[in-house]
């Protein structure tokens, strides 16, 4: 097995778009817990107590950037690899620890990616009066990011009212 096309199955982009991705992306300090991940967002998500457009606004349902940093490793593989070595022991002592770093940074990928999306749309569900249906049927047919994508529902549906809960402690009345 050539380990060459081995890092071609991966590599699904040319180096100047993963590049501009990662330009956006903030480089890490080592982490020995974390040892696969070399960049971190630039922008801090927001906790869930901001409301739900905020979050949105900030970008916290983007695609996930893990992707990127995958693909970024995939092409420092691609260049850290010799055709000329036949020996796939001494390849894979050479790419040992990209095609490590590849596998765990698609696992982070996927893991996260899914759960921005349940959580977006378990949200746009409590956010608007709309039907689950109508809203995969909405979210197919777009086009474009999530930010648009919430204020092209703002636009098209009303949203419901949140009451805040009257549990706990009432509020101390000064004279």
């Amino acid at each position: 097995m050539s380990y060459q096309y081995y890092l071609e199955d991966f590599i699904q982009h040319p180096k100047e778009v993963v590049e501009k991705h990662i330009n956006k992306l903030q480089p890490l300090n080592y982490n020995k817990f974390y040892w696969w991940r070399s960049f971190g967002p630039k922008k801090k998500p927001l906790l869930k107590t901001h409301p739900f457009k905020d979050r949105v606004m900030n970008g916290d349902y983007e695609f996930s950037s893990y992707y990127w940093m995958a693909q970024y490793t995939a092409h420092n593989a691609r260049k850290k690899f010799n055709p000329e070595i036949d020996d796939t022991s001494r390849q894979l002592d050479k790419l040992g620890t990209d095609i490590s770093r590849y596998r765990r940074l698609m696992l982070d990928f996927e893991k996260e990616e899914k759960e921005r999306i349940n959580e977006f749309l378990e949200e746009l569900l409590k956010e608007f009066f709309i039907e689950p249906e109508v809203l995969d049927n909405e979210l197919l047919s777009f086009d474009g990011v999530t930010k648009d994508f919430y204020l092209y529902l703002e636009s098209r549906y009303n949203k419901r009212i949140r009451i805040k809960s009257k549990r706990g402690r009432k509020k101390r009345l000064e004279n």
